[in-house]
């Protein structure tokens, strides 16, 4: 899904807020970053630009994650993996994920009853939500199968 002017404009006054050039370079590398669906690693990414023969530094790269996760146009996931898998926020649905420690499989699913149960206990205690992510960490099927743990 391609990104919006608006979302442009956020990324280019971030841009200059950093005293950075968006060049066509990176433009296009962004344009394939937020293309990409799942949940890919920063060496996966700098992988799949090379292959669309895209020449960018891995430092640029890892920058851009930066600056796309700052202005929430990208999700960075801590998995326990000791390094962060992004995820791309443009034009998808709120949802939670379910991570297979066996395998590494993510699973993302959407509950509404989580939902209003989180609302509640945010009401409950007079707290103000900026945002969340729910991570379930577990075995799934297959794994469970082969007694992982």
């Amino acid at each position: 899904m391609p990104i919006s002017n608006k979302e442009w404009d956020i990324i280019v006054s971030k841009f200059n807020e950093k005293g950075s050039m968006l060049t066509k370079q990176r433009r296009t590398a962004i344009d394939e970053i937020l293309s990409l669906d799942g949940h890919h690693s920063a060496d996966e990414i700098v992988d799949v630009l090379k292959k669309k023969k895209i020449q960018m530094s891995r430092a640029t790269v890892y920058r851009l994650l930066s600056i796309l996760a700052e202005v929430n146009l990208l999700e960075a996931h801590d998995f326990d993996m000791n390094k962060k898998l992004y995820e791309r926020k443009v034009g998808k649905f709120h949802h939670d994920h379910l991570y297979c420690i066996g395998c590494r499989t993510i699973i993302e699913f959407s509950s509404e009853s989580i939902e209003r149960e989180q609302d509640k206990i945010l009401k409950k205690f007079g707290f103000i939500e900026i945002y969340h992510s729910h991570k379930i960490f577990g075995l799934c099927p297959d794994c469970k199968k082969k007694k992982f743990i």
